[in-house]
């Protein structure tokens, strides 16, 4: 199958020991306060959850966060006036500002703190998904045991749980000038090796079908990959034998459906 709208991923958001470290303070000009990170790989929405959670945590002050997912522009609210000290607090080399979409500069006296720039990345294949399964039509029981009775005639399974997946072929990736369904993007094999970069060390993702319904997504991880069953590997092909050198397809790549982050 074939799908006939163009999709999108969300990716990139990951928090290690550099920046991890939120210093804010509950009023203005008070004392400085440190939000800690977990360290891990999220998705978009859990990483917003992280860091809301993070502040509330370390905060007298109740954190909120919004986002516009189509400009994945981030706004975090308090329940009263505070700083947000990305550019003069004791960590501010620590910060996860950019990864925000925040400046590394303070943003003080306010109840309201707006990003200035898109959080994360995103990969927007440049051609509509081809050989595309969805997770309703593609199910595995999880550990399965068949057990049968003497005559078989009676069955029986058990299994842990349900696991859902995605699967497609980014077809037609390409710097070369385009138009119509493959859309022109004159980075478009650099931005696609960044994603599966990503991707292949089976960090989280965020899978969305229909690029005109962001607010409908999957929560996904690379499973396997054309290059192998574990996923931890890619090999973007060239259309040689079609006459289009400089024309790439990643393989079909096999996403499972995370249940719980």
């Amino acid at each position: 199958m074939a799908l006939k709208t163009h999709s999108v991923f969300y990716y990139g958001h990951k928090v290690d020991e550099n920046n991890n470290l939120i210093n804010f303070a509950d009023s203005p000009g008070g004392p400085e306060k440190t939000a800690e990170l977990p360290v891990g790989s999220y998705t978009f929405t859990k990483f917003l959850e992280v860091v809301t959670n993070a502040l509330n945590g370390a905060s007298a002050l109740d954190w909120n966060y919004s986002v516009d997912r189509r400009t994945r522009i981030v706004t975090f609210t308090s329940s009263g006036p505070a700083d947000l000290l990305f550019g003069t607090g004791t960590n501010f080399l620590n910060t996860p500002a950019a990864l925000l979409g925040f400046p590394q500069a303070d943003i003080l006296n306010n109840t309201s703190f707006v990003g200035s720039l898109p959080s994360g990345y995103e990969w927007a294949p440049q051609f509509p998904l081809q050989d595309y399964k969805s997770k309703y039509v593609n199910k595995k029981l999880v550990n399965a045991v068949v057990s049968k009775s003497a005559s078989g005639d009676n069955v029986s399974v058990q299994s842990f749980g349900v696991d859902r997946m995605i699967k497609c072929n980014a077809k037609y990736i390409t710097n070369q000038p385009t138009d119509g369904l493959i859309r022109n993007n004159p980075s478009a094999v650099e931005e696609a090796i960044a994603f599966m970069d990503y991707a292949v060390e089976k960090n989280p993702l965020e899978f969305m079908e229909d690029e005109n319904n962001r607010d409908v997504f999957d929560k996904v991880y690379l499973e396997s990959s054309a290059s192998g069953s574990d996923g931890t590997g890619y090999e973007l092909t060239e259309y040689y034998d079609r006459g289009l050198p400089e024309y790439f397809e990643t393989g079909l790549l096999t996403f499972k459906v995370i249940n719980k982050e």
